[in-house]
């Protein structure tokens, strides 16, 4: 049997390969060979976690798809898709020199190798970047207007600062952050709450860093409160000025100036109910040896209560200027001279009624002294006996910018306009003195010789 089977033989292989060249013939024309381009074929970064646990974050430069030709028989070609295949790069094969990272594309149907499959790219082209963190305080923006009377206070967030962590690229394009609340016909404190963060570039374009890679906010939103207060106008006033006995001799402090008369000031309305006035007290200005003008800058918030706030867009400062000016002497005849504590008895009278009298003041004072008649002038004679006495002359005036310097005197008479009278003795005091005569004798020169009453006896 074997023997028949080996008869002829060459004709028997060449039947036998003819038949498999027809077989392979016929499948070809039943099923041909078919090249097929496929695209948008997601690439799959694989770990993505060696760069993130050493806080750098890549970026893919070219795109993030990849387009690849398969060839093979029609009736496998013909019904593959995108999700048929998988392309991946793994950041462990990362070159950093070139920062190219190896692409690899398989296909998951059976029946099509790697073989098969022809990849339009091979590598994928990344960026590489620190990731950083940075703080940023919130703003917070109102809009919409309060009702007449009422004025926005303190607004603020909470938190107060939002920290993004991201890489370098993002952190740069961020300028600040807003929160944004309305305040429309509010008239008390307002609170609201998960109110969005808005991230603003310097150019105030809102940025959407919703999507942005390995980008996280330590707040998505924050609680807002609004303080809402009332207005007051009150009166800024001086209370005194120190030292205006001790400025420089020859000079006097004549009068103040201040920038600013009244402000506004805000708070609750508890709060402004105790305040009325701002006063400046008496030890915050001082011309104590001054000869010129004094200038002091105030800060006004240090004299006003807790919780009262001047109003936005005023001067916190005031300007107060304290006018020293130098003084000069000028003399004046002033008539109309006065004796004080005088004595009904006596007779007084001034060798003059004209008294010259120096005066001090500022120059500009004396321009304005026309009448003399503001001027008194008086001397005290109280307690003097008649005689001739020369005495100081006071000196006072109604308008008090005048003052008296140097020594004025005037001389005064005292007399006693009664004559000086003899007493008369009386009956008894004559009989005595007639009985006294009649007991005196004369001597031989003729004076009288009083004797003694035992004589008479004799």
């Amino acid at each position: 049997m074997f023997k028949k089977m080996l008869k002829n033989w060459p004709l028997k292989l060449l039947a036998v390969i003819l038949a498999l060249v027809v077989w392979f013939v016929i499948m070809s024309l039943a099923d041909p060979t078919q090249t097929r381009t496929i695209g948008n074929i997601p690439i799959e970064i694989l770990h993505e976690e060696i760069l993130s646990n050493a806080d750098k974050a890549f970026t893919i430069n070219s795109q993030q798809t990849t387009t690849v030709r398969v060839t093979g028989p029609s009736s496998m070609v013909r019904g593959l898709k995108v999700s048929d295949f998988k392309a991946t790069a793994d950041m462990e094969e990362l070159y950093d020199v070139t920062g190219q990272v190896p692409l690899h594309v398989s296909c998951l149907v059976s029946g099509i190798s790697t073989s098969q499959i022809s990849q339009t790219d091979v590598s994928v082209k990344v960026s590489i970047e620190d990731i950083v963190s940075k703080r940023f305080p919130i703003d917070v923006e109102t809009v919409g207007t309060l009702p007449e009377g009422y004025y926005q206070g303190e607004a603020e967030s909470v938190p107060r600062y939002v920290t993004v962590k991201a890489p370098e690229s993002v952190i740069e394009r961020i300028a600040y952050v807003k929160a944004a609340v309305d305040i429309s016909d509010l008239t008390d404190n307002a609170v609201y709450t998960n109110c969005p963060l808005y991230y603003y570039s310097a150019a105030d374009n809102l940025l959407n860093l919703s999507n942005a890679a390995h980008t996280t906010f330590s707040a998505e939103s924050v609680t807002v409160t609004v303080d809402i207060l009332t207005m007051k106008t009150v009166p800024v006033v001086i209370s005194g000025v120190s030292g205006q006995d001790e400025v420089q001799e020859g000079y006097r402090y004549v009068d103040s100036k201040q920038s600013v008369t009244a402000v506004q000031v805000s708070g609750l309305k508890s709060r402004l109910a105790t305040i009325s006035v701002i006063s400046i007290p008496e030890e915050a200005l001082s011309v104590a040896g001054a000869s010129s003008d004094v200038s002091y800058d105030i800060d006004l918030t240090q004299y006003l209560p807790e919780g009262v706030t001047l109003r936005d867009g005023q001067d916190t400062v005031m300007n107060v200027v304290l006018y020293v000016e130098e003084l000069v002497t000028q003399s004046f005849e002033v008539s109309g001279l006065l004796i004080t504590g005088q004595d009904d008895k006596y007779e007084y009278k001034a060798d003059s009624d004209t008294v010259t009298i120096e005066l001090r003041a500022a120059e500009a004072d004396f321009s304005g002294l026309k009448d003399l008649s503001m001027i008194t002038i008086s001397v005290n004679a109280a307690d003097l006996e008649p005689g001739e006495y020369v005495l100081p002359v006071l000196v006072s005036c109604s308008d008090s910018v005048f003052e008296p310097v140097g020594e004025a005197t005037a001389t005064i008479t005292i007399t006693d306009p009664t004559p000086p009278t003899t007493e008369e003795p009386t009956t008894e005091e004559e009989s005595e003195e007639n009985t006294e005569e009649e007991n005196l004798e004369t001597d031989e020169f003729g004076e009288p010789v009083e004797t003694s009453g035992e004589d008479d006896g004799e």
